[in-house]
């Protein structure tokens, strides 16, 4: 049985080996321009915004890669205080990331989409959100580790709370 698996484990890197290498290619190439963006937004974030905006063309067959963009893009309009144009770029980034079978990204994606919600008062959209990001970990593969992601929808889920208890509490003061 452990022959048969090995057999399979080497024929699978043999046939996968050139793909993995143009996948890495690409994204080393995606990654530094994703890393332009984020230096440019912790200086301006209007400039961040072109910038991405001026690679994205070039993206259009990496699904993966708009997604990233966008969620930078919706953190940059989020910085900003562009909270209706953060949430549409995140929407635009949870999209391109369910065609994609990354199975970090798609959390990813879910929680931040979860925060540009929270940060609007949109709290039942945020849960939604929390609640589909939690459903997908808890779909996937179990030899991945999410703990890490269920950490961060648990903290984003706390924040969501504590907004409601405040509105709760001003509700209650001036009722």
């Amino acid at each position: 049985m452990l022959y048969i698996y090995k057999m399979k484990f080497l024929y699978q890197a043999l046939f996968l080996a050139p793909f993995v290498f143009f996948v890495h290619f690409s994204a080393q190439n995606s990654s530094k321009e994703i890393a332009q963006i984020q230096k440019a937004r912790q200086k301006n974030p209007d400039s961040a915004i072109a910038i991405a905006k001026s690679i994205l063309p070039k993206y259009n067959d990496s699904s993966n890669t708009k997604a990233n963009i966008y969620i930078e893009i919706s953190q940059c309009y989020a910085h900003i205080g562009n909270k209706n144009l953060a949430i549409s770029y995140a929407v635009k980034a949870k999209k391109e990331a369910l065609q994609t079978n990354d199975l970090e990204l798609i959390p990813r994606v879910y929680g931040s989409l979860a925060t540009q919600y929270r940060k609007a008062s949109l709290l039942s959209s945020a849960k939604k959100e929390i609640k589909e990001g939690l459903n997908f970990v808890y779909n996937s593969p179990p030899n991945i580790s999410y703990n890490w992601i269920k950490s961060a929808f648990l903290r984003e889920y706390s924040r969501i709370l504590n907004e409601e208890k405040k509105i709760r509490f001003c509700y209650n003061i001036l009722s």
